[in-house]
């Protein structure tokens, strides 16, 4: 599977997450292919997660990634794209902090780009 990053994320982690295929262990990659519908994360949420999921989130805390909105998108062939925007503070809200259908384009013609 082919594995394309575009974000908002620095650099340095961008490099590291790819470097690392942490797309297997990213604990916003499971919820995005099972709900397929845009929701927020964060860092410090109150939900129970694992201690790998606890791992992961203090690494991109490290960059300033504490927490986000991600759009996952069902794509060609069963494929999904996701847009994730992250964030420095402790937690962010649909309604108030994006404009989900400008996401929603903003993803479908990166997605389009990319093919």
């Amino acid at each position: 599977m082919r594995t394309y990053a575009v974000s908002n994320y620095p650099n340095e982690w961008q490099q590291r997450y790819l470097e690392r295929d942490y797309k297997n262990s990213d604990p916003v990659v499971k919820p995005a292919r099972a709900r397929m519908e845009a929701f927020t994360w964060a860092a410090e949420s109150p939900r129970k997660v694992s201690s790998q999921a606890r791992r992961f989130y203090a690494e991109a805390g490290d960059f300033r990634i504490r927490s986000g909105i991600t759009i996952p998108i069902r794509t060609a062939f069963g494929h999904m794209s996701m847009l994730t925007v992250a964030s420095r503070k402790p937690s962010l809200s649909l309604e108030r902090d994006i404009d989900q259908p400008a996401a929603v384009t903003a993803v479908a013609l990166l997605h389009a780009k990319l093919e």
